[in-house]
C-alpha cells in the first residue's frame, strides 16, 4: 500500500495540476500496488512495482513493447512522462513508480461474449507484435511455464509447505501420492508437447498473464489490456492455452461446490475468438489439452489449498470411465482443469473442432463463428 507522505513525493514528479482525489485501485498482484488519481489533468493510474520487476533491462523491454502496441492501435494504456526528465518511469530509492493514462472499464463477467473477444485481442495482440524486434544489445526475457524446471520444483516442495498444517495429520502418505501424481501428470503433458513438435516452433512475442485481471471490459467488448511485465519470447500456442484455461475457470462462492470441469461454452468460446483472426498449425491447436494441465501444475503453491482448509472437499482426484483424470485445484487463485489422461494404453487426445469441421490444412485461419469446440478423438 501508498502511504500519504510517499504520494505525496511521487506525484510531484508529474504535472498533473491539481490533485482532486486519489483512491486505492484493488486489482492485480497486491505486490504491486496501484491507485486511482483524478486531478486537473485529468484521470490517471499510479502503479509501484513489485520489487522483483524492477530490472532496468525488463522496464526497457515491457516498455518497448508498450509503444509499439500503441502505434499498432493496440488497446493499451498510455504511459505518462515525469515532468523535469521526460522518463516513463520513476525511481525513488529502492522502488520503482509508472504513471498510466486512465481507462474505465469493467470486469470480466464471466460471459461467452466476453471470453470470444478475450480470444480475438489475444489474436491481435499477436499479430501486432509478430514483427517486434529488439536492439542486439537489449536482452530479451524468454521462458514459459511449458516444461520448465521452476514447476517441477515448486511441485516438489508443496509436501514441505503443506505437511506442518493439522489437516494433514495422518495424512502424509496420501498427499505424497498426490504430489507424485501432479508430478507425473506434468512430465507427460510436457513429453506429449515435446513430441508434437513444440521446440521447433518460431518463439514470438508473447503477453505470458492473458487472464481476465489485465483485461478491462465495455459492452462485452474488451477496451484495455494492461500489465505487460511478463511479456517474453515463448510461443503463441502457450499464450492462448493458458488464456483459454484463465477464461473459462468455474469459482466463486463456496469451493466445495466447484465442478471439476472448466466452463465450455467459455473455452469453446474464448478458441473460436481467437481463431477468428489468429493463425495457429493443426499441431499447436491439438497441443492445447496439454499445455492446459502444464499451465494449471504452474500454479503450484495452491494445488492442496482445498485440502489444507477441511478435508470435506479434498484435493479431488478421480477417474472418469477407463480415459480421463480429473484433478481439481481450487486454489487462492481458483485455478481447476480437467485433466486428458496421459496414461498408458487408455490415453485419448483431443481435439479443437473449429465449425464442426476438421482442419483440412496446416492451418485453420479465418474460420469463424461460435462453434469452436473441443471433442474426444477416437482412441
Amino acid at each position: 500500500m501508498f502511504d500519504a507522505a510517499e504520494l505525496a513525493v511521487v506525484l510531484s514528479h508529474y504535472d498533473l495540476g491539481v490533485i482532486e482525489s486519489v483512491t486505492d485501485f484493488p486489482r492485480g498482484s497486491r505486490r504491486s500496488p496501484k491507485v486511482g488519481v483524478v486531478c486537473q489533468r485529468g484521470k490517471f493510474l499510479l502503479k509501484r512495482r513489485a520489487v522483483e520487476r524492477t530490472h532496468p533491462d525488463r522496464i526497457r523491454f515491457t516498455h518497448r513493447v508498450q509503444k509499439y502496441l500503441m502505434l499498432a492501435g493496440f488497446p493499451v494504456p498510455k504511459l505518462v512522462p515525469t515532468r523535469d526528465c521526460g522518463l516513463e518511469l520513476l525511481h525513488i530509492r529502492e522502488h520503482v513508480y509508472e504513471l498510466f493514462e486512465f481507462i474505465p472499464g469493467e470486469p470480466y463477467r464471466q460471459t461467452p461474449q466476453e471470453a470470444y473477444d478475450a480470444g480475438m485481442v489475444l489474436a491481435r495482440f499477436h499479430r501486432a507484435t509478430d514483427e517486434f524486434t529488439t536492439p542486439s544489445t537489449m536482452p530479451t526475457p524468454r521462458g514459459d511455464y511449458h516444461d520448465a524446471p521452476g514447476v517441477r520444483t515448486g511441485l516438489c516442495t508443496i509436501g514441505s509447505s503443506l505437511s506442518s498444517h493439522d489437516s494433514f495429520t495422518g495424512d502424509e502418505a496420501e498427499l505424497a501420492s498426490r504430489i507424485q501424481f501432479l508430478i507425473a501428470a506434468y512430465d507427460r503433458a510436457a513429453e506429449t508437447v515435446d513430441r508434437a513438435g513444440l521446440p521447433s516452433w518460431p518463439e514470438r512475442i508473447t503477453h505470458s498473464d492473458w487472464h481476465p485481471g489485465n483485461l478491462l471490459f465495455r459492452n462485452h467488448k474488451v477496451v484495455a489490456v494492461i500489465d505487460y511485465d511478463s511479456a517474453r519470447m515463448s510461443r503463441w500456442v502457450i499464450d492462448v492455452a493458458n488464456g483459454a484455461l484463465q477464461f473459462s475457470i468455474v469459482a466463486g462462492g463456496d469451493p466445495v461446490t466447484w465442478p471439476d470441469h472448466p466452463d465450455e461454452p467459455r473455452f469453446q468460446a474464448f478458441l473460436s475468438g481467437y481463431q477468428s483472426i489468429g493463425e495457429l498449425s493443426e499441431p499447436e491447436w491439438f497441443s492445447i489439452p496439454d499445455l492446459k494441465p502444464a499451465r494449471w501444475g504452474s500454479g503450484r503453491g495452491t494445488v492442496c489449498s482445498k485440502w489444507s482448509r477441511g478435508r470435506s472437499g479434498g484435493l479431488n482426484h478421480k477417474a472418469r470411465g477407463s480415459d480421463r483424470h480429473t484433478i481439481t485445484d481450487p486454489g487462492a487463485d481458483g485455478l481447476e482443469v480437467s485433466v486428458p489422461a496421459a496414461y498408458g494404453k487408455n490415453r485419448r487426445r483431443f481435439q479443437v473442432n473449429c465449425c464442426r469441421a476438421e482442419p483440412r490444412s496446416a492451418s485453420i485461419r479465418n474460420r469463424t463463428g461460435p462453434d469452436c469446440s473441443v471433442r474426444r478423438a477416437k482412441a
